[in-house]
């Protein structure tokens, strides 16, 4: 199993009949080789190979120089065409539509394959090239529809989240969105192209036509889907300050959507506190709270003051204490929270007669240091990791003089 997929063992033992069946594919494997070697070895790339290639990347679409020669027939014979026919944009799109077909069966069988969506994208982008804004957003648009489903099947699928925001960005694009406003309505949304319904729609600008609303949503229906999701989570912090900028935001709205993320990372904490990917996702959402200007560029709230930071953070170091009293085994709660802390302790710093720890942390840097030891006794293969960690809090209470 992996991302939840059945996978196929290539472990169990092979029939004399199976060898001999293996023995005959790699021979024909070499044979096609050999052909196309052949074919195009005084730089010419002629039509008539191309079938050659789709035999020999059907058994393996792992070779990555036959991807080239077969880009390489392509550009010749969209060349030809150009040059040739009164049609050429039809004859074109036709070609096209043959390469996409051709490459989805395999995309299915082996969707971890960087040389299969790296042609899927070089296909598309033909569309950009030589066909009209209208034409090319129409193979675009349906690209999107598919890849959609793609993530329904494998929801976790890196390479798929990839490609879908190279999909949405050449949407965005001023050239594409400049062909919407030769349509109707009904026919120019863009989010049609996603499976579910959604409120939103794509919004025109001078550059071009944002995604980023329906895109927000998207990642909101994946979540809720499955918790347990790097790139949904990843995309989604992404998203977010891009998102808040085409809003114009008010401080107010920033701040009432970073409450309600971190009430959404909340929620799903309890549901499941051992899941890595939601951890990931809270530490973006508490960089508004950091002192680091790298952070705060990355952060809904960009302009929160010390104070805000400091009760931010706070609020937050409760919550995680309330799931160390529910998941005492789970070591990203004790983790968290001695980062949490050290963080609350260089905004303290400074403040006359100020408690450095944080109040709700009853038992002070003890507790602190309790919380690191517990660390290690979880997760003893990264003990010195957890060594240095508690050097560091050492080092920071002996500053602090508490």
């Amino acid at each position: 199993m992996s991302h939840g997929i059945p996978r196929v063992s290539e472990q169990e033992p092979k029939t004399v009949e199976a060898r001999q069946k293996e023995i005959k594919k790699i021979e024909e494997y070499k044979s096609l080789a050999s052909k196309i070697q052949e074919a195009t070895k005084d730089g010419t790339h002629l039509p008539a190979t191309l079938p050659l290639t789709s035999k020999l990347l059907t058994l393996n679409p792992e070779y990555y120089t036959i991807w080239n020669t077969r880009r390489r027939i392509l550009s010749q014979h969209f060349s030809s065409i150009l040059s040739e026919s009164s049609t050429s944009e039809e004859e074109i799109s036709n070609l096209l539509s043959s390469e996409l077909n051709f490459l989805f069966p395999l995309l299915l069988k082996f969707p971890k394959c960087y040389w299969l969506w790296n042609h899927r994208v070089w296909t598309l982008q033909q569309t950009s090239t030589h066909l009209s804004p209208a034409s090319s957003r129409k193979f675009w648009t349906d690209e999107l529809s598919l890849v959609t489903k793609m993530l329904a099947r494998d929801s976790r699928n890196f390479h798929g989240w990839g490609y879908r925001k190279t999909v949405v960005a050449e949407l965005e694009s001023p050239k594409l969105a400049a062909s919407l406003t030769s349509e109707s309505p009904s026919s120019s949304n863009l989010e049609q192209a996603d499976s579910q319904p959604s409120p939103e729609t794509s919004t025109s600008t001078s550059i071009g036509t944002s995604m980023l609303e329906s895109e927000f949503a998207y990642t909101t229906r994946m979540i809720s889907t499955n918790l347990s999701n790097f790139s949904a989570w990843h995309t989604r912090s992404r998203l977010i300050p891009p998102l808040l900028a085409h809003r114009h935001a008010s401080p107010s709205s920033r701040r009432q959507m970073l409450d309600s993320e971190l009430e959404l990372i909340l929620n799903a904490l309890y549901t499941d506190p051992y899941d890595q990917s939601i951890w990931f996702y809270h530490s973006f959402l508490i960089s508004a709270f950091s002192t680091s200007a790298f952070q705060q560029e990355l952060s809904i709230v960009p302009d929160l003051t010390d104070q805000e930071r400091i009760g931010g953070l706070e609020g937050e170091i409760e919550k995680v204490m309330g799931l160390m009293e529910e998941e005492e085994g789970c070591r990203w709660v004790y983790e968290r929270g001695v980062e949490m802390v050290l963080e609350f302790v260089e905004l303290k710093r400074g403040e006359e007669g100020g408690k450095v720890v944080p109040e709700g942390v009853e038992g002070g840097w003890d507790e602190v240091a309790r919380w690191r030891d517990r660390l290690e006794e979880l997760d003893p293969l990264r003990r010195g990791r957890w060594r240095d960690l508690g050097e560091k809090i050492r080092r920071v209470r002996g500053e602090v003089g508490e």
